[in-house]
This record gives C-alpha cells, structure tokens and sequence, in this order.
C-alpha cells in the first residue's frame, strides 16, 4: 500500500515538472531515513519534508525562510511545497 510521500511525490512531479526529490540515505540500519529533500534545478534553495514513517503528518522547512510548519495532507505538503518555489522569495 502507498505510503503519504509516494502521492506527495507523484503530485509534485506533476506540479512542478523539473523537481528533484532524494529521501536522505543513511548509512546504519535502523538510522531514520524520514527525510526528503526537494529541489528544483536553478533554484539554490532547497525544501526539506519530514515524517519518520512516510506519512502525514510531515515537517515542511525551506532555504526560503526560517519557518517550518506541518502539512497535515498529502494536499497540504504539496501545496505547501509548491507555494515555496512559487513565491516572491524564490527568485
């Protein structure tokens, strides 16, 4: 069964074509690998999603701005996400 990140993850390569996501590779088993990492090419800011278990909720933070915040949805992230690389701070 899909996990919360595989619908935020197809749902953003929908929104934004070029994006780039990487979940952190760790090196001891049993390491929390909760974390992915978005990026887009072009862009020097970074966005950082986070759930210990790949499901909502997930912890949103962002180069743009020293915020974080929770996206309680997959519709949450991924419109979180996508407003970050959309607003007057990504340029």
């Amino acid at each position: 069964m899909p996990k919360d990140i595989d619908h935020i993850i197809e749902r953003l390569k929908v929104a934004l074509p070029t994006v780039q996501i990487a979940q952190l590779q760790t090196t001891h088993l049993g390491d929390d690998d909760g974390l992915w990492f978005i990026r887009l090419p072009g862009n020097p800011c970074e966005v950082q999603i986070e759930s210990r278990d790949g499901n909502c909720p997930f912890l949103i933070e962002s180069d743009f701005n020293d915020g974080c915040y929770h996206g309680y949805s997959v519709d949450e992230v991924v419109v979180g996400v996508t407003q970050l690389y959309s607003g007057p701070e990504s340029t």
